[in-house]
């Protein structure tokens, strides 16, 4: 690269601002992989709204103004323990080593810094199974896979079992304005394994969902006795290529309700409210050491690679 080339690049913090030419970057390196992207421009869009890069910050490399490769570092939990969650995504004028060494090298002056402000000594960073492109350039900085994965799976929605109530248990929506905290506690006994299960989904994303016009209540779900709130299910909306497609971003129940066809009954009247909706697809994902995979197996749902996940770390 000559000096007149590093005249052309710049790296300097994301803002808001950038959140539509983000989202088109996005989804061009999703198109150039053959996938569908992780959600819809105007999805992303909507994260810049939430404080998504709390604890953290974010950085953009640009060629000539225009925005060719961006990524982040902030403070996060995994498997119990703080790390450093780190992104990158690079288009294809970002891809020489010359040329994202300027975007990576800032962004690990950050994560060393969260690092030592926070006590963490480890960066992680996850892509799809799919992404042929940015695995090699993680293992050039230094990064390694573990083990352990986020097992993706897609239900088709043509055939599912009947509803059938449980005596004594009532599904019903989460108020969510007033009935947060009833949730946050209850996540945190459902998620009694977290090095197999994974962490609940964060204030931010329950927020980013919610702010999405056309949220309905039903995406969030109680499972009662009585008034006891003792499982729970959360539905994302997730539009791509013109295409309704739901989520099923996060499913428990309390240990002591186990066995017995609780999950079962969540599972399948939130697949029937998905597809009264007119979904496509529904999706699911889950570590690849959660014994609820089998659940997922048995209601129908079948592994996507496009929705797993690999992650990858790094000594800080």
């Amino acid at each position: 690269m000559s000096l007149g080339d590093y005249q052309v690049f710049k790296v300097r913090p994301l803002n808001n601002s950038d959140a539509r030419a983000i989202g088109l970057l996005t989804h061009q390196i999703y198109a150039e992989i053959g996938q569908r992207p992780a959600g819809s421009i105007e999805k992303i869009e909507r994260l810049f709204n939430v404080d998504w890069l709390q604890n953290g910050a974010g950085l953009v490399l640009e060629k000539s103004g225009k925005i060719i490769g961006y990524g982040w570092a902030r403070v996060s939990v995994w498997h119990q323990k703080d790390i450093v969650n780190m992104g990158l995504y690079l288009g294809s004028e970002a891809r020489g080593k010359d040329c994202y060494h300027l975007l990576t090298d800032e962004l690990f002056t950050i994560a060393q810094t969260l690092a030592k402000k926070f006590r963490v000594n480890e960066a992680m960073i996850f892509y799809r199974s799919t992404d042929n492109i940015h695995p090699p350039i993680l293992m050039e900085l230094g990064f390694s896979l573990h083990p352990i994965s986020m097992l993706g799976f897609q239900h088709n929605l043509e055939s599912l079992p009947e509803y059938q109530p449980i005596s004594g248990i009532t599904i019903t929506p989460i108020d969510l304005k007033r009935e947060r905290q009833e949730l946050s506690a209850l996540a945190q006994q459902v998620f009694d394994d977290i090095p197999n299960q994974g962490e609940p989904v964060s204030d931010v994303y329950l927020d980013w969902e919610t702010s999405d016009s056309r949220f309905q209540p039903e995406q969030f779900l109680f499972a009662r006795a009585g008034n006891k709130p003792i499982g729970y299910l959360l539905i994302f909306r997730d539009d791509r290529n013109q295409e309704l497609i739901y989520e099923i971003a996060e499913f428990g129940v309390l240990p002591q309700w186990r066995h017995q066809g609780i999950g079962w009954a969540l599972l399948v009247y939130a697949l029937q409210w998905i597809k009264n909706q007119g979904a496509k697809f529904a999706l699911v994902a889950s570590f690849s050491s959660n014994p609820v995979l089998s659940l997922y197996w048995r209601l129908g749902f079948r592994p996507d690679p496009s929705r797993t996940y690999n992650f990858y770390f790094k000594s800080l």
